[in-house]
């Protein structure tokens, strides 16, 4: 090869590098299919873009859904980006069931804005995903919830956040989402345990044990209950959504 020709490699390497951000940065959005979305950058380091538009992004900014469960005598506070159904539906099935993990990306964000309401500055809190079952894990490709608690963690910084899987599925449990409340309850029983040495980390810690939807409370009771027999001080529930249509009773559940 000729040095002329050597000199020329980086110059394609460039334009081949700014063709595909150029490729990445006019996609469209995945819930609209219509509105470009953009890259962002963290610390001056290129990140994958968005999947959703601003307008999109917008949609996800609702109310909060928040309330606590009763486990173990003492109450489990719950904080629920917003309501499962709409954008929050949508965008949740096509990370579960369509493949678009990279949606966890957007999604840490609303998350990111939630944990802004109840994080205390003096705190840092371990994060622990809810875990899926290793055969469901493979079916998949990816836990979602894992994904979710990563980019949180990069948003919020070590300072306020520790990711931290201890978590196991024990047992292959059927899907809840066809299941009666009695039925969920009984899917879901024993159906956690913690890795090795993992109590030692748990024991006096804040922790905050996040999942994508919040329908019964029984998987999150579930895996609280487990974090508190390990001598968790605290447990929080994040989660992205709560089912409001059939499980729409009072804010104890």
């Amino acid at each position: 090869m000729s040095t002329k020709s050597l000199k020329v490699i980086p110059s394609l390497c460039r334009w081949l590098a700014l063709k595909v951000l150029s490729e990445l940065t006019t996609s469209k959005c995945c819930f609209c299919l219509s509105a470009p979305v953009v890259a962002t950058t963290i610390s001056g380091t290129w990140r994958l873009p968005h999947r959703l538009c601003p307008a999109c992004f917008n949609k996800l900014r609702q109310p909060i859904l928040t309330g606590y469960l009763l486990v173990k005598e003492k109450p489990v506070s719950f904080f629920c980006a917003g309501a499962y159904e709409g954008a929050f539906q949508t965008l949740i099935h096509k990370i579960k069931y369509q493949g678009e993990a990279a949606l966890c990306f957007d999604l840490a964000y609303v998350l990111a804005e939630l944990t802004g309401d109840f994080l205390k500055p003096e705190i840092n809190y371990l994060l622990l995903p809810i875990p899926l079952h290793p055969k469901r894990r493979q079916e998949r490709g990816y836990n979602q919830c894992e994904l979710l608690a990563k980019a949180l963690c990069r948003l919020k910084g070590k300072a306020a956040l520790t990711y931290k899987p201890l978590l196991l599925r024990a047992k292959d449990t059927p899907p809840q989402h066809s299941l009666t409340r009695q039925e969920r309850i009984a899917n879901v029983k024993s159906a956690f345990a913690l890795k090795k040495g993992a109590a030692n980390t748990i024991q006096d810690r804040h922790v905050i044990l996040l999942d994508d939807v919040l329908t019964s409370g029984a998987t999150a009771h579930e895996a609280a209950a487990l974090l508190l027999s390990a001598g968790a001080r605290e447990v929080i529930v994040l989660t992205l959504a709560r089912t409001v249509k059939k499980w729409n009773g009072p804010s104890e559940i």
